[in-house]
C-alpha cells in the first residue's frame, strides 16, 4: 500500500552548526528540495559556537535557529530535540547533503518496524584535495555497516528514530565533545530496540583536508571523557583500536588509484590512528 501524506508522521531534522559558511545554506536548499510533504517537516538549526554570527537562510520550511552556549555537539542536539515536536527525529549535520528521497526513504525504514535507522553516508570529492587524502576518507569514514555490526553504533551524521525511543533511552552525554552517539548507541541497544541499514536515505558529506582530519581525531579521542564510559575504559579503548582495519585496507589497495595516492592514504590512516591515540591517552590523565 502507498503511502500519502496523511499516512506519514511527521519530522524533525536537528542539525548543530558551528562554523557560518555555505554549507548550511546548501543543507537548507537541500531539504527543500526533499519529496517528503513540507508541511511535515521542521528543521531545528543549534548554532554552537561558530566563529561568526549566524546568518539565517531564507527558507520556505518551518525553521528554527537557536543557540546553545554550552560547547559539543550533544549539547547542541539535546537542545535541538527539547524544541522539536516531530513524532520521527532526524539527525545529521550542517556539512552533510541530503538526497531528495533522504527523509521518505528514513521514515519508510522506521515504518517497516524499525526503532532506529542508519542511512548511508557518501564522501564527496573536493578537488583541492590530494588523492591519498580522498581516498582515505572513502575508504576509512563512515563505514556504516562495519559499525553496525562491530559496535551497534551509528553516527549522527545520518540518523532516525522514533521520538519517543529517544525519550526513553534520555539524551545525549554532554560531557564528551565526541563519541556521544557512541555512548548513546549502547544505551539504545542494551534497552532491546533494534536498528536497520537503510542504503537509499543517503547524505553526501564533505570530504576533509588533512587539518580538519586531525582536529576531527581530537574531538573523537575526546569520547574517552565521556562520563558514561569512564568506568569502562578498557573496553573503550580496544573497541577503537583493536578494531580491524582489514576492510578498509583492501578498499585502499583494490582500489584503481595510482600507487602513491594508495601509499598516501595508508600513510594518512596510519598517522591519524596514532594521533586518535594519542589525544585519547593525554584525555585520561
Amino acid at each position: 500500500m502507498p503511502l500519502t501524506s496523511d499516512s506519514l508522521p511527521s519530522v524533525s531534522v536537528l542539525v548543530p552548526h558551528f562554523e557560518m559558511s555555505d554549507s548550511l545554506r546548501h543543507l537548507i536548499f537541500a531539504l527543500e528540495k526533499s519529496v517528503y510533504p513540507q508541511d511535515l517537516v521542521e528543521v531545528i538549526v543549534v548554532d554552537n559556537g561558530s566563529s561568526e554570527e549566524l546568518q539565517i537562510p531564507n527558507t520556505t520550511l518551518n525553521a528554527k535557529f537557536l543557540h546553545e552556549p554550552k560547547p559539543g555537539s550533544y549539547a547542541a542536539r539535546n537542545t535541538a530535540f527539547l524544541a522539536s515536536s516531530g513524532h520521527v527525529i532526524a539527525f545529521t549535520d550542517a556539512d552533510c547533503l541530503p538526497k531528495t528521497d533522504w527523509l521518505m526513504a528514513g521514515v519508510k525504514c522506521l515504518l517497516q518496524g524499525a526503532d532506529r535507522a542508519a542511512g548511508g553516508i557518501e564522501i564527496a570529492p573536493n578537488p583541492n584535495l590530494g588523492r591519498g587524502i580522498y581516498l582515505y576518507q572513502k575508504a576509512f569514514s563512515f563505514d556504516v555497516i562495519a559499525d553496525l555490526d562491530d559496535k551497534a553504533h551509528v553516527a549522527t551524521a545520518n540518523m532516525f528514530t522514533w521520538r519517543s525511543i529517544f525519550a526513553a533511552v534520555g539524551p545525549f552525554d554532554e560531557s564528551a565533545f565526541s563519541g556521544g552517539d557512541k555512548e548513546w548507541s549502547q544505551r539504545f541497544s542494551e534497552r532491546g530496540y533494534n536498528t536497520v541499514f537503510c542504503p537509499e536515505a543517503t547524505v553526501v558529506h564533505g570530504a576533509r583536508s588533512f587539518r580538519e582530519l586531525i582536529r576531527h581525531r581530537k574531538r573523537l579521542a575526546g569520547s574517552v571523557r565521556s562520563a558514561h564510559l569512564r568506568g569502562n575504559r578498557k573496553a573503550l579503548f580496544r573497541r577503537e583500536f583493536a578494531r580491524p582495519r582489514a576492510p578498509a585496507i583492501r578498499r585502499v589497495l583494490h582500489s584503481s588509484e595510482p600507487l602513491a595516492a594508495k601509499m598516501s592514504a595508508l600513510v594518512a590512516a596510519f598517522a591519524l590512528h596514532g594521533i586518535h591515540l594519542f589525544w585519547s591517552l593525554t584525555f585520561t590523565m
